[in-house]
């Protein structure tokens, strides 16, 4: 009797470690496609803002949004990148703009994440050489400390 009950402890030790390894895994699986949808977000962002039109801010309608990027990475992830106008156009020649771009990693269960920039785009009647893309120069100016913001 006490072989048994010996037998049963030992199995029911053993089915706690194997359930507590499984979970475990698919913890590291979630962390590791977590983070490569926030590297693919930020890419996103990043490929956006190198990609500027400077006239596309005031283009922009107040409280409509337009598709800026969305492409894949080499390691198979995606994202995806929205402008949204924020203002409702009371200053001439300024505009608030919401980037915002989401990251997905590791197919249709994997990973999501967004990350966001806040911006102030205004004209400006300062002429700067090799910059000027138009009659006036579109100036951006992150509106908070920390631009850069994780969306969970």
């Amino acid at each position: 009797m006490v072989v048994v009950v010996a037998i049963g402890v030992m199995e029911a030790l053993v089915s706690a470690g194997y359930f507590v390894a499984a979970q475990q895994f698919r913890a590291g699986v979630g962390g590791r496609q977590r983070t490569a949808a926030f590297y693919a977000a930020e890419a996103g962002l990043a490929a956006a803002l190198h990609d500027w039109d400077p006239g596309l801010a005031l283009k922009v309608e107040p409280g409509s949004s337009r598709r800026l990027a969305e492409a894949g990475l080499s390691s198979g992830d995606r994202y995806s990148v929205r402008l949204t106008r924020l203002d409702r156009g009371a200053q001439p020649g300024a505009a608030y703009l919401l980037i915002l771009s989401e990251g997905r990693a590791g197919g249709a269960w994997g990973g999501r994440r967004r990350v966001a920039l806040l911006l102030c785009a205004h004209e400006s009647e300062t002429l700067v050489p090799g910059l000027l893309r138009g009659p006036k120069l579109v100036l951006l100016h992150p509106l908070a400390q920390f631009a850069w913001l994780e969306i969970l």
